[in-house]
């Protein structure tokens, strides 16, 4: 699924796409009346031809939490996995990348596929 992580990097062809095809699923749900609704991208790793684009309800990702004294609907939180492989990967890093620039910015016009989605597709980043 598309999660658009902040990154300070340019966006690629990638990052692009899909925002767009993120857009495109707003959009339509809009035009149709349909609201409260969020629009996934998923298979992203196949060709942008076979991604595809739904819809989930906002509040299926909602739960109720304490706030200050009451309850409060809010985003369920996303803890990192950390036995996924994103993080094992960040984790066998974190020594090297605490003193070393290890940056790496793909840049507009590249098609390069993000390492963590690349990780999470199991392909060695």
């Amino acid at each position: 699924m598309c999660r658009y992580e902040g990154r300070c990097g340019l966006p690629t062809n990638f990052d692009s796409t899909c925002c767009y095809a993120l857009g495109y699923g707003a959009g339509a749900f809009l035009q149709s009346g349909k609201t409260v609704l969020i629009s996934p991208v998923g298979n992203l790793g196949a060709p942008v031809e076979e991604w595809t684009v739904g819809g989930t309800a906002l509040t299926s990702l909602m739960d109720v939490e304490r706030r200050h004294g009451k309850s409060r609907p809010v985003i369920k939180k996303a803890m990192v996995e950390l036995e996924d492989a994103p993080f094992k990967k960040f984790a066998s890093l974190r020594d090297e990348w605490a003193l070393t620039n290890c940056y790496i910015s793909q840049g507009p016009g590249s098609d390069a596929i993000s390492h963590t989605l690349l990780l999470e597709l199991g392909v060695q980043a």
